[in-house]
C-alpha cells in the first residue's frame, strides 16, 4: 500500500487497497504526519505539491521529480561540503518509476534538486533577495515543505521508499505565516483558477495521480 501526500488543490481521492491519501493542512503539524506514517507503514511514500523556479531555465508547468532537498536559512551554505553531508536525498528507484510514468503520458519533467526557505515570509516580497536566490542558490526549485517531509522520512529510515513531485509555477505562493487564513484561501483559489488550470486538467485527464499511487 502506498501513501500519497497531497496539496489539497489537487482535489480529493478515495483510499483503496493500493493507496491512501493524506492532504497537507495550513501550518501542518508534521508530528501528526509522522504518526500517520508509522500507523500505516506504507510501501512507498510520494509527496505531490507545487514549487517555484530557482533556475529561470525551468518553464512554468514543468513537473520536477525531487532527487534531494536542502534547507536555506540565515547561515551560509558551504557548497564544498560533500553533497551527502548536507542534502536529504530521495529514492532513485522510485524516481525512475515516476519518470517512466511521466514519459508515457508525454508530460514535461526533469529530475532536479530543491530547497526549502526557512524565512520565506521575510524575503518573498523583496526583489533583491529573490534576484540573489536565482543567482546564488544552486538548486532547480524552491518549495514549502520538502525538507520538513524528508526529515520525517529520515527519522523513520524510509528514504528508499520516498520521492516527491513539484508542479512548477512562478506565481505559486511560498509560505507566509503572517498571512491571515482567509487571505491564503483566496490566493489559493486565484492560483488554481488562473495559473494551473491547463496543466491540472492534463493531470486529471491522464489520471496521473492515480497512476502514481499504484506504483509497486
Amino acid at each position: 500500500m502506498n501513501l500519497i501526500i497531497l496539496n489539497k488543490s489537487f482535489g480529493t481521492f478515495e483510499n483503496s487497497k493500493e493507496s491512501i491519501f493524506y492532504h497537507l493542512k495550513v501550518n501542518q503539524d508534521y508530528k501528526e504526519l509522522k504518526k500517520f506514517i508509522e500507523k500505516h507503514d506504507p510501501e512507498n511514500i510520494i509527496s505531490i505539491d507545487f514549487g517555484v523556479q530557482a533556475n529561470k531555465a525551468i518553464k512554468n508547468n514543468t513537473i520536477v521529480i525531487g532527487k534531494e532537498s536542502i534547507m536555506i536559512n540565515s547561515k551560509p551554505i558551504d557548497w564544498s561540503i560533500p553533497r551527502a553531508d548536507k542534502w536529504l536525498e530521495t529514492s532513485e528507484r522510485l524516481n525512475l518509476k515516476i519518470s517512466n510514468i511521466l514519459e508515457e503520458n508525454c508530460l514535461q519533467h526533469i529530475v532536479g534538486s530543491c530547497a526549502q526557505l526557512e524565512y520565506s515570509e521575510k524575503i518573498k516580497e523583496r526583489k533583491k533577495a529573490l534576484e540573489w536566490i536565482h543567482k546564488k542558490i544552486k538548486v532547480n526549485i524552491i518549495d514549502n515543505n520538502s525538507v520538513e517531509l524528508l526529515k520525517i522520512i529520515f527519522e523513520l529510515n524510509l528514504s528508499e521508499k520516498y520521492s516527491f513531485l513539484r508542479l512548477i509555477n512562478s506565481k505559486y505562493q511560498i509560505n507566509n505565516n503572517n498571512l491571515k487564513k482567509i487571505k491564503n484561501i483566496f490566493y489559493s483559489f486565484l492560483f488554481n483558477k488562473f495559473h494551473i488550470k491547463k496543466i491540472s486538467s492534463k493531470i486529471s485527464e491522464k489520471k496521473l495521480i492515480i497512476q502514481i499511487s499504484k506504483i509497486n
